[in-house]
This record gives C-alpha cells, structure tokens and sequence, in this order.
C-alpha cells in the first residue's frame, strides 16, 4: 500500500500547522526549490573554490594556535599524554581536509553530480559549505617583537575560517564545522553527511533492465521458439533476484566504485530513466501518478503553484520540485520497497507484450 492522505498531512506539517492546510506545504517546497536552484547556480560560478576542496585544501590552523598551546602547555599531562593530544589535533585537520576533498569531488561540475535522492537540507547545506557561507572572520593578537626579542605591541590578524577545534574534555581540539542543521558538528558526523548517491550510482540496475529483453529466455519467448509463459516467468525471475542482490549488498556504479545497496536504490529511485513511448519516464514520476498516492486538494494546489510561479522552469529544476515532494512522501511510507519492486516488475512484464 502507498502512502494515504494522513502520509500527506504528516509531511505537510513540516510548513503548515493545520495538518490539512496544504498551501503551507506548497509554498514551502516551492521557496526551497528556488534557493536551491539559486544557491547550485551560485556555486557553478565558484569553479575555483570547488578544486580548491577538492585538492585538500589545507587548513589553517593559526588563529587557535596561542589557545590551543596554552591549554596544553597549562595542562599537568605528561609529556607523553601533551604529546598525543598534539598528534591527534594534526589528525582530526588532516580529517577535516579529507571530508572537504570528498565534498569537493561530490560538488563538482565535471563529475556525475549529487543524486537527486539527496534531501534538500543536506543539499543546501554542502552548496553553502562549498560557497564559504559559513567562513568566519577571527581576529587574533599576535605579538610583535623588536630585534632583541622584547614585545613592543600587538597586531591584530585577520583568519577566514569555517572551523573552530573542540575545547571540550576529551576531544583534542578536533575540528568542528556547521552543520546542516547550524549547529557545530564533528569530522565523523561530516564524514557520513557526505555518504550519499551521487548520479551513476543505479547504473548496475538500469544496465540489468536494458539488457533484459535481449536476453536469450525473453527471445525465446517472444520469438515462439519457447513460447511458453514459464520461459519468460524463470529469466524474470532470476532478474528480480539479481536485483534484490544488488540492493541489498550494493555494486559498482558508473565510476567503477563500489557503493552500497541502499545507495543503488535511492539513486535508482531518483536518477534511474528510461525513454517509454517518447518521454524521460523516472519512479518518481511513476510513484507521483499511483492512484489515490496524493489527495486530489493538494494535487490540484500543486499545479496550480506550479502554473503560476514556474511556467519557465527547465526540466531539471521542476524535477527537483518533484523530487522533493516525493522524498516527503516517502519517508513516511512503510512499503516502499514494495512499491519499487511493483515498478521494476511493471518495467520487466513490459517486455512479455512486445
């Protein structure tokens, strides 16, 4: 079963605070889509910053360093324990640069680009972080020496940063960034913000589908040199599993990397296409149009916000909208997998009418 009316009014609520006023709901996604486009089409332009991530920008440190040295030099440690503070700082920067390389990678224009399974908070948040949203402006004092090494005043130095270390017991300094939320997160915590598809990550799916009807069983069968339905019925069959596997245990995507299942499937979800009759066809537009998935108020508001605000829109950018509205519906849909299974079937039958 797909998702009700009550899934609806329940992702509703993220704008709008009478659950069955959908307007709330509507005027949202519509203000995040055009921030989005906004913010994507701002970072496109910052080429320079995005191979500045991706070559591991190095980070700058300097703006703690008289901080960070006095706690340590302050603490009664042992050398031993001072020692290995250190070492673990170096490690949670080195960390740091590590997670803005891979963010980097992930933004960049000439690679396959982020999913579009992935949230719009996520989303906006890495085009921010790309773009310096969250750089700050230190000032620090430093000392400034005559040539006999006497201390005759003060400079104040500006640092840009977008990091600030963790003076809390226990975390050596390590690193802290803004996260999606605007709250400070850790290198962990940013490393698995940074686990998501990227488009090419399906290919291992929609490659299984292509390649079905030239496979030797659907031949067969279609040809009426083994006519029988049990003929078409085993290939099926023995496709389906194969991409249950993948799924549940991931492949290689378009880039030759190893991804996991989960990540397969909601890339296959949202990038997955094919061309049925003419038209792109996708899941999500597929799941949109499932009888009684959308009440019909709130199909209706849609497309009329959609008339008035975004007649101009490009393809990619009224897909987002959709993409949108389907991630809401979806996380509050049980049977999911379900549904994808139903799709993938339907695409696979397809064939058993040709």
């Amino acid at each position: 079963m797909a998702a009700n009316q009550t899934i609806i009014k329940a992702a509703g609520q993220r704008y709008a605070s009478v659950p069955t006023d959908y307007s709330g709901y509507i005027q949202g996604l519509t203000h995040i889509t055009t921030a989005l486009v906004e913010k994507k089409k701002l970072l496109s332009k910052k080429q320079a910053e995005v191979n500045k991530l991706m070559e591991g920008a190095e980070t700058d440190i300097t703006p703690w360093g008289s901080m960070i040295k006095s706690y340590i030099d302050q603490s009664e440690d042992d050398v031993a324990t001072k020692t290995s503070t250190v070492k673990k700082l170096k490690e949670g920067t080195l960390k740091l640069e590590e997670n803005q390389s891979k963010l980097g990678t992930l933004l960049n224009p000439k690679g396959p680009g982020l999913s579009n399974s992935v949230d719009a908070i996520t989303a906006n948040w890495m085009y921010s972080y790309a773009n310096g949203d969250f750089d700050q402006s230190f000032y620090i004092a430093q000392p400034v020496y005559d040539e006999n090494n006497v201390q005759i005043g003060t400079d104040q130095i500006e640092f840009n940063m977008n990091m600030a270390p963790d003076m809390r017991p226990g975390k050596n300094f390590s690193p802290l960034v803004v996260g999606p939320e605007g709250t400070p997160i850790d290198m962990d915590e940013f490393e698995n913000l940074l686990n998501v598809p990227q488009k090419g990550d399906e290919v291992s799916v929609t490659k299984l589908l292509r390649e079905f009807p030239s496979s030797t069983g659907v031949k067969e069968y279609r040809d009426q040199s083994s006519p029988s339905d049990k003929t078409f019925n085993d290939v099926k069959d023995e496709y389906l599993t194969q991409i249950e596997e993948i799924f549940t245990y991931g492949a290689k995507n378009a880039q030759d990397e190893r991804v996991s299942g989960d990540n397969v499937m909601k890339s296959f979800m949202f990038d997955g296409s094919f061309m049925v009759d003419g038209e792109k066809q996708t899941f999500v537009k597929w799941y949109l149009n499932k009888p009684k998935l959308i009440p019909e108020e709130l199909q209706e508001m849609y497309n009329e916000t959609f008339r008035e605000n975004f007649q101009e829109m490009s393809g990619e950018d009224e897909e987002l909208l959709l993409n949108m509205l389907a991630q809401d519906i979806m996380k509050y849909d049980p049977n999911i997998k379900e549904d994808l299974m139903e799709y993938i079937n339907a695409k696979l039958e397809h064939n058993r009418l040709k």
